[in-house]
């Protein structure tokens, strides 16, 4: 009997080992897939739909960046503008110190409400306009309970990558946060802090001095509490329900694209439309306004390529095409 329970445990640990490697080179796959290629742009920003029930969609890099792989900029939570110093005593809501016998020393801040997204304080709306703006409670949540992430190096920059349920991704680096000097960024590349818009309430003392953010770091997408004072990256996300007359993303579904005699063709409305043809790796191939229904190629060595077609009214399209 214990012999048999030896083999079972055995079996299990095998078992168990194939499912992890499987699991993992499903994820290392997605890395030469279309997860990388972003779902469309938005008042000159590029979005990713990672398939979340919300309909939320991400932005591909933090505000202030050009590129997912940019810190970009830093900021306390409600100020719309960086700066060159984190404290209390610069944070723009700061009134003075208090005491209380029992949690201590704390700030007492002017109260700006507890949910500051799509509001004047809120950082992604005032830099980015055009519906961007901080994500709230449901949207983070969605972030760590549908999607699993990787940690990962990406040129050169330590961070993780964020796949949704769709298998489309985000990345987000680990360029920690700031606190007193700019130039000290605490636990950068062991973990990336984006602020939410959602104050984090505390009975304790009213406005509360903490706010919430998403954390990655050590394999894990959590929900952190941090003290608002602190400079942190900021995210964007546009979620369509919030934008006025509706956001139409992914309306060319009816738009069809087929490869022939070195030849795209594509039947459908294709007006403002801008066609981007990318290597598995994520490298632009090929890219053009359309400005026909058929499009020829320059010679491309035989595979499958992400080809993406992306207007400013009618959403975006993706789908691969194989080249032979």
């Amino acid at each position: 009997m214990l012999k048999l329970y030896y083999y079972e445990k055995h079996w299990f640990v095998l078992m168990l080992v194939f499912v992890v490697s499987t699991v993992n080179a499903a994820i290392d796959d997605h890395q030469n897939s279309s997860s990388f290629v972003a779902d469309g742009e938005i008042g000159g920003y590029e979005y990713v739909n990672l398939g979340l029930p919300s309909g939320t969609l991400w932005a591909t890099c933090n505000v202030g960046a050009s590129s997912p792989y940019e810190s970009g900029s830093y900021f306390a939570w409600g100020e719309t503008e960086t700066k060159d110093i984190y404290t209390w005593e610069n944070y723009k809501f700061f009134k003075d110190y208090d005491f209380d016998p029992a949690i201590g020393t704390y700030a007492v801040l002017e109260y700006i409400g507890e949910n500051i997204c799509g509001t004047q304080y809120d950082a992604a709306a005032k830099q980015w306009g055009n519906g961007w703006r901080l994500p709230n409670d449901e949207e983070t949540y969605e972030l760590r309970m549908y999607c699993w992430g990787k940690w990962t190096t990406e040129e050169g920059v330590k961070g993780m990558r964020i796949y949704g349920p769709n298998e489309h991704s985000i990345f987000i680096p680990a360029c920690g946060w700031k606190y007193k000097n700019l130039e000290m960024t605490w636990d950068y590349g062991f973990y990336g802090d984006c602020m939410s818009g959602i104050e984090d309430a505390d009975n304790r003392y009213s406005p509360s001095n903490t706010c919430k953010a998403i954390e990655v770091g050590n394999s894990m997408i959590s929900r952190v509490t941090g003290v608002k004072a602190v400079g942190r990256n900021v995210r964007a996300v546009i979620n369509p329900r919030d934008v006025t007359g509706g956001l139409s993303v992914g309306s060319m579904n009816e738009t069809k694209i087929s490869f022939h005699n070195n030849k795209f063709i594509i039947t459908g409305n294709v007006s403002s439309t801008r066609l981007t043809l990318y290597s598995l790796a994520g490298k632009v191939v090929f890219e053009c306004d359309i400005t026909a229904n058929t499009i020829p190629l320059p010679i491309l060595e035989h595979g499958i390529y992400i080809l993406k077609l992306s207007s400013p009214y009618s959403g975006s399209k993706i789908q691969k095409i194989n080249i032979k």
